[in-house]
């Protein structure tokens, strides 16, 4: 990496165009953790580790277990490393408006069970913010009605505009 270079902006030639690194190795590091991550989801900045280390804090403080939402939760980098820092967690809950961001989410909630790291239970909602979140959450053969609930909303969302920027999906470029 070149002195000065930040990871927004670090890009590689790959089949004639520029793309951002952690595209062309689908990988990003994000507090610790390999995430996986393709054009189908927003990159998450490093900045937002500073937001996992914090809702852990709120968290460790809590009496109760909360349910976390990560509304626009693209590659579940967010709501996935608060769920693996922080054991205290009831139900985590992945949102997004895009259907494939989502895919990617499920993909990375898959790789970290699998491998032990991740044992809260987890459901994905396609959603635009929380408009279409049912008060009760269905997960394998139980409810868990969010009314009731502790609930920490967590939220990153990307800035700045991709309209023009090709190398992400179209579903994305649309939302």
């Amino acid at each position: 990496m070149i002195r000065g270079e930040d990871h927004k902006t670090r890009r590689v030639k790959h089949r004639d165009s520029e793309i951002p690194n952690e595209y062309a190795k689908n990988e990003i590091q994000f507090c610790d953790r390999k995430f996986y991550v393709d054009r189908r989801a927003y990159i998450t900045d490093q900045d937002a580790c500073l937001l996992v280390r914090e809702v852990c804090k709120i968290i460790e403080s809590l009496s109760d277990n909360p349910v976390v939402i990560d509304v626009g939760c693209g590659s579940g980098a967010i709501g996935l490393s608060i769920a693996m820092a922080s054991k205290r967690i009831k139900h985590l809950l992945l949102t997004d408006i895009s259907k494939v961001a989502l895919q990617v989410a499920k993909v990375n909630c898959t790789r970290f069970s699998v491998a032990g790291n991740l044992v809260v239970p987890t459901t994905f909602w396609e959603s635009d913010l929380l408009k279409s979140i049912p008060d009760d959450v269905k997960y394998n053969n139980s409810y868990i009605n969010l009314k009731d609930e502790h609930l920490i909303l967590v939220c990153a969302p990307p800035y700045g505009s991709v309209k023009d920027v090709g190398f992400y999906s179209e579903e994305l470029r649309k939302n």
